[in-house]
């Protein structure tokens, strides 16, 4: 995928909070994803930062009250690149899907920079940690409209939030990379 290019391992240090940032006039950087690896191409190197494996899993309660098609698109909008379904229960249905790589968060990281809410996000997804797992919660209308928005389960709205587990072997690193 990338030819002959040079690779060279990015040090993250732990409990370092974000990754070495390098700028030069003229010089064209990309990102790259690859079995867990983000690697940047800067003018024909490339360096490599692992993240380890990451999988996503996100699901939404739809309430008899609400629309499955709009709760679909609300959680579509966020993560357009998971494979959703709609589960239907007794009285009520989910909206859920899965996926693997960090591409599956490329919206949400481009979501977090555009709002301007990197440095709240670092923290509340710092405190979401739980071993190999973050779980956090967004707000299912702000979603529907596009926008990211982080609450609590029941506490700023009356309609149950999008549930976002996200499973990695260095948590630290995601959250870094989803912030940068």
């Amino acid at each position: 995928m990338f030819g002959s290019a040079l690779k060279i391992p990015i040090i993250v240090q732990p409990g370092q909070t974000h990754h070495p940032r390098w700028s030069f006039v003229g010089v064209v950087f990309r990102l790259y994803f690859c079995r867990g690896l983000a690697y940047i191409s800067v003018s024909g190197f490339v360096i490599g930062l692992e993240v380890g494996s990451v999988s996503v899993r996100v699901e939404a309660e739809v309430y008899p009250t609400e629309d499955p098609d709009k709760v679909f698109k609300a959680v579509k909008s966020i993560f357009p690149r998971l494979e959703l379904q709609l589960r239907w229960l007794d009285n009520s249905a989910v909206v859920e899907g899965s996926g693997e790589g960090l591409e599956v968060l490329e919206d949400l990281k481009r979501m977090l920079r555009e709002r301007r809410i990197r440095s709240a996000a670092r923290s509340i997804l710092k405190s979401s940690i739980s071993g190999d797992l973050l779980v956090f919660y967004l707000n299912k209308q702000a979603a529907y409209v596009g926008k990211v928005s982080f609450t609590e389960p029941f506490l700023e709205s009356p309609l149950p939030p999008i549930k976002v587990e996200i499973k990695s072997d260095k948590p630290e690193e995601v959250i870094s990379w989803l912030t940068e």
